[in-house]
């Protein structure tokens, strides 16, 4: 089972109580793929590292050998052996993942953009968003497929269409009708 930073980085913000639910969550999942039930903040935020789990996992058994695969010929193994034997003690297995995003904004960064683009938009779902993209790997998740965003506001644009507005109370109206009426900016 793969743990993103990401992951870490959203549960250390979680009261410490949820901290456990969660972690026992993904462990959970991650190792045996059985359901934990959970509520309220816990749950909200399983539900953001769940289909990263589902996505490793399916790699990882993707990436398995069939068990009924045909046995290596002994000239191919032995000349398997000569070769690791010949690049004993060499490490080369760098892990490089081309799907880090090394641009990754600060989330006041983010939500403001958002704001900027569409006033309207509920600032809370433009934070949950950051959090789920984070937790993703700065991926956005399409059809189960992770895919890296390369240009979070170019993303970020296209996402803010499909996400709620705030609600407007009757007081909100008020002091926007009062700004607009004595032609003030802030109030």
């Amino acid at each position: 089972m793969v743990i993103y930073r990401s992951f870490f980085d959203a549960i250390k913000e979680l009261p410490k109580e949820n901290q456990a639910d969660v972690w026992n969550a993904v462990y959970e999942y991650g190792f045996d793929q059985n359901e934990v039930e959970l509520t309220g903040l816990s749950k909200t935020i399983f539900i953001l590292i769940k289909p990263q789990i589902e996505a490793n996992i399916k790699r990882y058994k993707n990436g398995k050998q069939p068990k009924n695969k045909q046995k290596e010929s002994k000239t191919e193994a032995k000349q398997k052996q000569e070769v690791s034997k010949s690049e004993a003690n060499v490490n080369d297995n760098v892990n490089v993942n081309d799907n880090v995003n090394k641009n990754i904004p600060e989330i006041e960064d983010f939500v403001a953009y958002a704001l900027e683009q569409s006033p309207n938009v509920d600032e809370d779902e433009v934070r949950l968003k950051y959090k789920s993209w984070l937790v993703n790997g700065w991926c956005t998740n399409k059809n189960d497929k992770l895919r890296p965003i390369k240009n979070w506001k170019s993303t970020l644009l296209n996402t803010l269409p499909y996400m709620k507005e705030k609600t407007i109370t009757s007081d909100d109206r008020l002091v926007a009708h009062i700004k607009k009426t004595l032609n003030l900016k802030h109030l």
